[in-house]
C-alpha cells in the first residue's frame, strides 16, 4: 500500500480588525444624497479582513476631518 497524502492545511484565518472608514464630501454628509464610496471600502475590504467596522461621513473641513479622524483611531485598529 502507498503512504496516505498528507492533509491540506486549513487556510489561516483573515486578520480581525476593528475598521474605520472615513467619507470626506461635503454633499453627502449634508444629506443632499447617501454615501456610496464610504460602504463600497467596506465590501472591498470584507474579503481581505474580519472585523467591527465604524463609518463616518464628514464634510470637507479640515476640524471636522481631524475630529472624524481621532475618534475613529481612538478605538480602531485601522481607519
Amino acid at each position: 500500500a502507498g503512504a496516505a497524502t498528507p492533509a491540506a492545511a486549513p487556510p489561516a484565518p483573515a486578520p480581525v480588525f476593528r475598521l474605520g472608514v472615513l467619507t470626506v464630501s461635503d454633499r453627502a454628509s449634508a444629506g443632499v444624497y447617501e454615501d456610496a464610496s464610504g460602504p463600497a471600502v467596506e465590501r472591498a475590504l470584507a474579503g481581505y479582513v474580519d472585523g467591527d467596522v465604524a463609518r463616518a461621513c464628514v464634510p470637507d473641513d479640515r476640524a471636522r476631518i481631524a475630529a472624524a479622524l481621532e475618534a475613529l483611531c481612538a478605538d480602531r485598529t485601522l481607519v
